[in-house]
């Protein structure tokens, strides 16, 4: 008995020895967060709270950004600052990753006193444990972006609004691809001809809507636009859907995509039926009509002057993307009430391919400029080379709507073992290239991925069995905005592979290209093996 409680006390003492080691590691801790938040950058909004979220300390800069003097913040729950707009399951997944010892970063929506104004922050949420475990407060770390925020919000109502003007400008705007189809059709042209934007949408223009003895002109003067000729004041007549005869003075002006390829072109138009019969009476009756003439031909010099104007500002601010998804948007608004679900669910989905190519776009440039300006950083790490390659295939595979039959190699069983990589930057080298594989073989139906090992490396091959890169640019297909002359219309930016060279480059591997034109592409990757 006696040896128990002498047991029984120096596990006590034991106990009591390791609590107070642990009280002062917290001590300690909290002394140096406490120098940290000192340290801060004077924007940051810097909080804390008790467990049950209420305020127990507040900086100046909180008080300026709330509007709330800190005594009135004391003691109160956090949860005055929460934005009726902010989603409540944002909320919620908040306070359940930082109750579960996480540490919450996110964009919240705060509200000022009186609930006026409301504020976005980026949000760092800490949360606090005693010597048990027990969660004993919270501190929060926060910046105000609320401009960055309204800039955004300016930019989409500024994209919007253009594109409206586009669809209601009083005269007629149509556009056609570099294979002479129409793809744009605004109200207007609508109003004149009688044809809906679905009547003549992927519909050959010359053949189609203009009268055959114009058509060889017609078409000359939009062969030129496609070879970056504009060309003013061109008239020329447009059937209607009564078969009648509809005179357009044209300004044409060439399209192109972000990369300066020529992708169709823009035509802006003016109704003038009325003043060509004007003016063939005006030629038997020159003498009578001379004042008539002289008036009608200043105003369409004045109206010519104008359209010019517009189609300057129209063909540098619209693109491709952007013209997609009016169309799109354009036709669900029009017709949503008879359209066929299947259609409508087109629609849909090329909008939002259009947004995420733009998104891909921007994200891109992102990184471009991130790596020129040297901020790209490498955190390698090793990972599993079989769940990381699957991962990508999958996803490329599904981007892509499963088109071809993704197959692996793997003599070596190099894809049970571990590679060592940035994570981040492999994914951007590999998704590029298989992406790039699929989307320029577009009449094969298969990509091959082998894997294989030298002395310092382990080799990733990508092949595809499609058009090809010609010789003489394989020089520069790594260079930003380069795309080759056989792509056509296969869309793209031409950073892909610029991306995936400066991810090599920061890691140190190398990156080679065999192609011939017409006959596939090989990319053979080689990652350090470490």
């Amino acid at each position: 008995m006696e040896s128990l409680k002498k047991t029984l006390k120096s596990e006590q003492a034991y106990r009591n020895k390791e609590r107070e080691k642990r009280t002062i590691e917290l001590a300690n801790l909290k002394v140096e967060l406490e120098q940290q938040i000192v340290c801060l950058d004077e924007a940051a909004i810097v909080s804390e709270a008790d467990a049950e979220g209420n305020i127990i300390f507040a900086n100046d800069k909180f008080c300026e950004i709330s509007g709330y003097k800190r005594e009135e913040l004391l003691g109160v729950n956090h949860r005055i600052l929460k934005s009726g707009k902010q989603p409540d399951a944002l909320f919620m997944d908040m306070m359940k990753t930082i109750s579960n010892g996480g540490v919450f970063k996110g964009n919240l929506l705060n509200k000022k006193k009186g609930g006026k104004e409301f504020y976005w922050v980026v949000s760092t949420i800490m949360p606090f444990k005693d010597v048990n475990g027990k969660i004993i407060k919270y501190v929060s770390i926060r910046f105000d972006i609320t401009a960055q925020v309204e800039q955004k919000e300016a930019l989409i109502k500024q994209a919007e609004e253009l594109r409206q003007f586009i669809e209601t400008a009083n005269a007629p705007i149509f556009g056609i691809d570099s294979k002479g189809l129409v793809n744009e059709w605004n109200q207007t042209s609508e109003k004149i001809t009688g044809y809906t934007k679905h009547d003549v949408l992927g519909k050959d223009l010359v053949q189609t809507y203009i009268t055959e003895d114009y058509r060889e002109s017609v078409k000359k003067v939009l062969d030129d636009a496609l070879l970056g000729k504009e060309t003013a004041n061109y008239e020329f007549p447009l059937f209607t859907k009564d078969n009648k005869r509809v005179m357009v003075l044209l300004n044409s002006s060439t399209r192109r995509d972000i990369s300066g390829e020529i992708t169709g072109v823009l035509g802006v138009g003016q109704d003038i039926t009325e003043l060509v019969g004007y003016r063939k009476e005006l030629e038997l009756k020159v003498n009578e009509r001379t004042l008539e003439l002289i008036e009608a031909l200043k105003k369409e010099k004045e109206l010519s002057e104008l359209k010019s104007k517009f189609v300057s500002t129209a063909s540098h601010e619209f693109r491709t993307p952007l013209s997609a998804i009016n169309f799109a948007a354009g036709s669900i608004r029009k017709y949503w009430t008879r359209m066929d679900p299947v259609i409508m669910d087109k629609k849909l989905h090329k909008i939002e391919d259009q947004v995420k190519h733009m998104t891909k776009l921007l994200d891109d440039i992102l990184i471009v400029g991130q790596a020129e300006a040297g901020k790209i950083r490498y955190k390698p790490l090793h990972i599993n080379l079989g769940d990381f390659i699957n991962e990508i295939i999958e996803e490329v595979n599904s981007s892509y709507k499963k088109s071809h039959k993704i197959s692996t190699i793997d003599h070596e069983k190099l894809k049970n073992g571990d590679i060592l990589i940035d994570e981040k930057l492999g994914r951007n080298i590999f998704i590029n290239i298989i992406g790039n594989a699929i989307k320029f073989s577009p009449d094969a139906n298969k990509v091959t991925i082998q894997f294989s090992s030298e002395e310092e490396y382990i080799v990733i091959s990508i092949t595809d069995y499609g058009i090809g890169i010609p010789k003489t640019e394989l020089k520069n297909i790594f260079e930003p905005f380069t795309r080759g002359r056989n792509v056509d219309l296969i869309q793209g930016t031409g950073l892909g592979l610029s991306i995936a060279k400066e991810a090599i480059d920061i890691m140190k591997g190398k990156i080679i290209v065999k192609s011939n034109n017409g006959n596939g592409t090989s990319f053979i990757v080689k990652i350090l093996n470490i």
